[in-house]
């Protein structure tokens, strides 16, 4: 029974360099409707069982234990639209698990964005209108 389980789970499965992982989102990290996983390409082998793990968003600040990462061994990079991340995660910024999942968010992510405007935003001087979105009553203080 086990056996069964760590099958599964993907345990056995040997991850190297383009191996597509998924990462476990804490729910504080992410918003209520958003998905429970990221999904990541490995980029480099770390340590033994330590590696680093990037998204279109950016290069996993911290490195990951094999433990809290699953693989997924019927996906590829190119598959995912991941290969460019192969090719240069290098040069990529360094980002947190919340940037992680705000990347993948339909919602923009975790939390809402306020700004202190007194009226009608028409300047990038805005966090709704640097971020992109409409401002409304709610965002204005």
């Amino acid at each position: 029974m086990q056996r069964r389980a760590a099958a599964e789970d993907g345990e056995g499965l040997e991850m190297t360099v383009g191996s597509v992982v998924q990462l476990a989102l804490s729910d504080v990290d992410r918003a209520k409707f958003d998905h429970t996983n990221a999904t990541l390409v490995v980029v480099e082998k770390t340590g033994k069982t330590t590696y680093r793990v990037a998204n279109r968003n950016g290069v996993y600040k911290e490195n990951v234990s094999r433990a809290y990462l699953k693989p997924l061994p019927q996906s590829t990079p190119v598959l995912l639209g991941l290969h460019n991340v192969l090719n240069e995660w290098q040069g990529m910024p360094s980002v947190g698990i919340r940037q992680i999942a705000a990347s993948l968010s339909h919602a923009g992510g975790q939390g809402m964005l306020h700004c202190a405007c007194a009226g009608m935003c028409e300047t990038h001087r805005c966090k709704c209108r640097k971020a992109g979105r409409e401002c409304n009553s709610r965002s204005s203080s």
